[in-house]
């Protein structure tokens, strides 16, 4: 009789009851996810919209009788009589990218015409120094302005600091250059803004506008 023997086996046997146990468990875990997800595959699910490509139409048709050109990176916005004005990168075939110094501009009065609704307009902007090129239109109207912005890529002599410039419209016809908004690394391009309306319009209220409007705030509360 070995009583350290003994306890040994007795503490072998333990362990292996308890890793036994563990297993167990886990595999009690591992059938009741299985479970779960096997009844969550079988609710029925609502259909999945069918999203797809419609027919593609022309909008505008840059084959002219001096030359064809391409329109690259457009934007679109709507004008304050129900124009539509297109702008947009512009060049004569084949591209060339470093020449690429007036703006597209073309214009519709509706979108659905045929068979090309865009008629072409005059450039809207024609490359001047410190601007090397002229690409990635962006245009927004600015309510409190009652301007429209254009942001637009006006490249430069250095590229790691192209620069990001604005021209404003009244009418999206004529243009006036603001100059440059910032500087960024290897042809910043692309531009896009996002106007939060609510807080652009509340930070242009006169103080009798403000007053009156602290003063129906008050009025809710006191309701309520």
């Amino acid at each position: 009789y070995n009583p350290n023997a003994m306890r040994k086996t007795e503490r072998t046997t333990n362990l292996e009851l308890l890793c036994a146990l563990f297993a167990l468990v886990l595999l009690t875990l591992a059938v009741a996810v299985l479970a779960r997800d096997s009844r969550r595959a079988n609710v029925s699910q609502p259909p999945m919209p069918n999203v797809h490509a419609g027919p593609f139409t022309v909008l505008y048709d840059t084959v002219f009788p001096e030359a064809t050109w391409y329109v690259n990176d457009h934007t679109v916005v709507r004008g304050p009589n129900g124009t539509w004005h297109l702008f947009g990168i512009t060049h004569t075939e084949p591209a060339d990218a470093t020449y690429e110094v007036n703006l597209a501009h073309a214009t519709a009065s509706s979108l659905s015409a045929s068979p090309s609704p865009f008629g072409r307009e005059p450039f809207a902007l024609g490359a001047l120094r410190p601007e090397t090129h002229l690409w990635a239109p962006y245009v927004v109207y600015i309510p409190h302005a009652r301007l429209y912005y254009m942001f637009y890529c006006g490249g430069g002599v250095d590229r790691t600091r192209s620069q990001i410039r604005l021209a404003v419209s009244p009418d999206l016809y004529t243009w006036v250059r603001y100059g440059t908004l910032f500087e960024d690394g290897v042809d910043a391009r692309d531009p896009m803004l996002l106007i939060d309306t609510v807080a652009d319009s509340e930070s242009h209220l006169t103080d009798d506008e403000q007053r009156q409007q602290q003063q129906q705030q008050q009025q809710q509360q006191q309701q309520q």
